[in-house]
């Protein structure tokens, strides 16, 4: 037997539909990216470390985090990578057949010994701009979290000559 299940009274149904927006509403923080002046969002298990993400934590970290900080910062230093910036610049117009591999070989090759005075001699500003920015900046994101610390330096990027 079927029983009539009576309609709701507006009044609840308005109650229920209040309920049901303010959860929502509330939940719209959690789904908001960090209060930062940089720009990235909250994937890629950012509490852990680079030593111990797994692939897929790596690569929603590049992505979320990483990709979004140097692309501000290379477009700081220069305007030309507001529209010309991609995963390509660093990792090599081959990195999805290589999975991503780092150094790239295709950077410029820096001398084992006294790589910054190499680097300086064939482009000074953008050295500093490297030393004084790039690396500290991947430095502080690999390393941010739970994990052995990652050693970043010229060699992460660019091949030894």
């Amino acid at each position: 037997m079927i029983k009539h299940v009576a309609p709701m009274k507006p009044k609840i149904l308005l109650g229920f539909r209040v309920l049901i927006g303010g959860v929502a509403l509330s939940m719209i923080p959690a789904c908001a990216p960090p209060k930062s002046d940089v720009p990235g969002i909250s994937l890629g298990a950012p509490d852990v470390g680079w030593s111990r993400k797994n692939p897929e934590q790596r690569f929603g970290f590049m992505a979320a985090q990483v990709q979004p900080r140097m692309h501000a910062l290379f477009e700081a230093y220069d305007d030309g990578y507001a529209e010309d910036f991609s995963c390509q610049l660093c990792h090599g117009e081959d990195a999805e057949h290589i999975d991503w591999k780092m150094p790239n070989e295709n950077l410029f090759a820096l001398p084992a010994d006294r790589p910054l005075e190499a680097s300086r001699e064939y482009d000074e500003e953008m050295t500093e701009f490297m030393a004084s920015e790039v690396t500290p900046a991947l430095k502080q994101m690999l390393n941010t979290g739970l994990g052995e610390p990652v050693a970043t330096s010229c060699f992460s990027c660019h091949p030894t000559e």
